[in-house]
């Protein structure tokens, strides 16, 4: 599953801002000296460290099957649930100031990011995370597809079939070798049974792909996806989940002092953001915005 954006605390040293700007090499050489250097009081299981709903699914769905869950991290790689890591700012989402694309000079490969990351000082190996029989399920968004996928084009063929991808809008970013293994979900139906937002679609068809298969021995890919087909046949959608543009603090920040200026509480600012400005966010992410820039 792709890491969480919120985590309880951060490493003092481990922020993007902080690293320089130059090539990727250069940047990811940086960042991996400061992993390298974090003291082990910083440390925290990645499975208490990160906070949010996608986070606490993947938890409860590996306590719930009793097996192991890994984590796509883009400034640890792919860490092991248990294994103890720092807190970090960074990510890969363009909008986000913490993004490491803002230090990169060129275009940043993420495929030759993952690979640096995979270097590092908490990285687990792919080997970790096929390991044993089954069913490897894993839950992806658009910016992460292109992030780990390369990585499992590489796999051996019979590893490979053991792959079930879920996503929504990733087929694009998808190596066609990996196409196959992708099961697909009506979002809509999905939200009937497992409702949520659409960040955390994927973890949540996950949650429900998992549970489906779960005393199902393992077979093709294709009818896993006839499977879950047949589930959701008979439920109702629900109404089409109106879209959102994702932006970044900075022009949350401005919005906000507009709501100030006009004498707006926390919760109307927040619908009218969401209602008229169509414009998404987590309300977590408001309130605390909003308190940092009220008088």
């Amino acid at each position: 599953m792709p890491c969480s954006a919120r985590k309880k605390k951060l490493s003092r040293d481990l922020r993007a801002a902080q690293l320089p700007e130059g090539s990727q090499a250069v940047v990811a050489k940086a960042w991996l000296k400061r992993l390298k250097a974090v003291p082990a009081a910083e440390l925290a299981r990645a499975d208490e460290l990160y906070l949010g709903r996608v986070p606490r699914l993947a938890r409860l769905l590996a306590e719930e099957c009793h097996c192991s869950y890994f984590i796509a991290s883009a400034g640890l790689g792919l860490v092991r649930a248990s294994r103890a890591v720092p807190g970090y700012d960074l990510t890969l989402s363009a909008k986000s100031e913490h993004s490491v694309r803002n230090r990169v000079r060129e275009t940043l490969d993420d495929a030759q990011w993952w690979e640096q990351m995979q270097t590092g000082r908490f990285a687990s190996s792919l080997d970790e995370l096929v390991a044993g029989p089954g069913r490897i399920v894993i839950a992806l968004t658009r910016p992460y597809t292109r992030f780990v996928t390369a990585a499992f084009s590489h796999l051996a063929h019979s590893e490979r079939h053991r792959l079930r991808i879920v996503g929504f809008g990733i087929v694009p970013r998808l190596p066609e070798e990996l196409r196959s293994q992708l099961i697909t979900y009506d979002n809509a139906r999905l939200d009937r049974l497992i409702p949520g937002t659409k960040h955390d679609a994927s973890v949540r068809a996950l949650v429900h792909f998992a549970r489906a298969v779960k005393r199902t021995p393992l077979q093709e890919a294709t009818m896993d996806q006839d499977l879950v087909d047949r589930l959701l046949k008979d439920i109702k959608p629900t109404r089409p989940v109106p879209e959102r543009e994702r932006v970044t603090d900075a022009v949350l920040r401005r919005k906000i002092r507009g709501y100030l200026r006009e004498g707006a509480s926390t919760s109307a600012a927040l619908k009218h953001l969401r209602r008229q400005a169509r414009i998404a966010c987590e309300e977590h992410r408001f309130k605390r915005l909003f308190r940092e820039i009220s008088p």
